[in-house]
């Protein structure tokens, strides 16, 4: 089971695109909230009975700003968690890191996500302080220390229309810093996107993917064939998933945080809507994809939580996700042709 824990609705940072930017949210998670979200991760690993690791995300906001909270969640998961493996995640922004938790993140926290998004440049024009300095100066910084601890860090790129035609560069420059681990997402919010930046997305690719033997054997989730080519099932995101808000409000996603709308309970009361009704959600039709190719593999066709809160609608499909799947297509077909062509040699 999954839980990720928003510890805090506060951020040190004004990214242009993110998502909760529109929302009014600044609080921080209480301990007596967070003792209610562990008291409800207890529960529902005895209801569900299910035999894997548990696996606990630290989210926000920026996670670091409420350090004194992770650290408690994470001590009393490790205090009444004694029959499986838990596994720690955190996203973060990477400005925060210092020498009072550099050695939690090091030792304590297995797999360190942190949001860059590319070179200098391109990275400084989204993700900036609220007084609009950048701050990827401030970030490479951090992660060389951490990276000079053995420690791997994942980085999150997210790419806009007007970031599009620097894919490539921005990637292949990132893996040369030694940040090797590379997960790429569209803005799939934004509304900018047209069929031209689809096309540049395209030659991106097929640039990167001719560059891919120099790039150090790093993962890059885009032009991976084993990514590319994972077929996805339901996502069932309220049943053996849930994203905790810092007031206890439950919810399917991530991406649904904040959007009252689509709240699934709290921990306070201990109220989830039934499995039948978050079932009944995950199988709704998709009829547009019931043709395509691509309908097992695809995210949009997946992920009916994240369709809700970007079209309003839980069967509409998001345009720009359609897009990539196609893209995939010819991306896939590059790359079993190498290994074809590797084998014959």
């Amino acid at each position: 089971m999954k839980f990720t824990i928003f510890v805090t609705q506060k951020c040190n940072l004004r990214c242009k695109y993110c998502y909760e930017d529109n929302l009014d949210r600044r609080d921080d998670m209480s301990i007596e909230t967070a003792d209610k979200v562990i008291k409800f991760i207890l529960e529902r690993l005895t209801e569900k009975n299910i035999d894997r690791p548990l696996v606990i995300i630290f989210h926000g906001g920026e996670p670091l700003l409420n350090f004194d909270l992770v650290k408690y969640i994470r001590e009393e998961l490790e205090n009444k968690v004694s029959d499986r493996k838990i596994i720690y995640h955190m996203t973060t922004n990477g400005t925060l890191i210092n020498n009072e938790n550099i050695d939690f993140l090091c030792k304590k926290i297995d797999f360190l996500s942190v949001s860059m998004d590319g070179v200098k440049k391109i990275n400084d024009e989204n993700r900036i302080f609220s007084d609009g300095s950048g701050t990827f100066d401030i970030v490479i910084k951090k992660l060389k220390s951490v990276l000079s601890r053995n420690k791997n860090i994942r980085i999150r790129m997210t790419i806009t229309p007007e970031t599009a035609s620097d894919i490539c560069k921005s990637i292949t420059e990132i893996v040369n810093l030694g940040l090797t681990d590379i997960v790429v997402s569209m803005d799939y919010k934004n509304t900018g996107w047209e069929n031209r930046h689809i096309e540049i997305i395209r030659m991106e690719l097929m640039k990167l993917l001719s560059r891919k033997k120099n790039l150090k054997k790093a993962y890059i989730n885009l032009i991976d064939l084993y990514s590319l080519n994972v077929k996805k099932g339901a996502c069932f995101g309220g049943v053996v998933s849930y994203a905790i808000d810092v007031n206890g409000d439950l919810y399917p996603c991530t991406v649904c945080v904040g959007h009252k709308d689509m709240v699934i309970g709290n921990v306070h009361n201990n109220k989830v809507i039934s499995e039948r009704e978050i079932f009944a959600i995950n199988y709704i039709d998709n009829f547009i994809c019931n043709e395509c190719t691509r309908k097992e593999f695809c995210t949009t066709k997946r992920c009916k939580f994240i369709n809700k809160v970007v079209t309003g609608k839980y069967e509409n499909n998001i345009p720009i996700m359609c897009a990539m799947e196609r893209i995939s297509i010819d991306v896939s077909r590059m790359l079993q042709e190498n290994i074809e062509n590797q084998v014959r040699l």
